[in-house]
């Protein structure tokens, strides 16, 4: 089992989720029930620094998502931020980069993002 450690932060109107280590199929689901079991008023937004993150998968994106739809009943947003490389390709090619907005660093919708070859 991959082990994820999941910290939060709370200032203003935000979450932070700031998880260390690997998101995948064993750890998705404690990086979503972090934010649950944090108590979330209206209007609070989340935000996920993926600073720490080490790997990524579609079981990390399909936990983003699921982030988002958690934000936005709560009347608020998700926001990303710290994705290192390999994350934010697979934020680009889920498309899920489009959908929360495109923090700096991240390509325009429908464009490649640079890689080295």
């Amino acid at each position: 089992m991959t082990e994820l450690h999941v910290f939060t932060s709370h200032q203003g109107g935000t979450l932070t989720l700031h998880p260390l280590g690997e998101i995948d199929l064993d750890s998705a689901g404690h990086l979503v029930g972090a934010a649950l079991a944090v108590e979330q008023g209206s209007g609070t937004d989340l935000a996920v620094d993926l600073t720490g993150v080490t790997f990524i998968d579609c079981s990390g994106i399909h936990a983003l998502v699921a982030l988002q739809h958690v934000a936005r009943d709560g009347g608020g947003t998700l926001m990303v931020s710290g994705a290192g490389q390999q994350a934010r390709e697979l934020l680009v090619f889920s498309g899920l980069a489009a959908l929360i907005g495109r923090p700096a660093g991240f390509p325009a919708p429908g464009r490649q993002p640079e890689r080295d070859v």
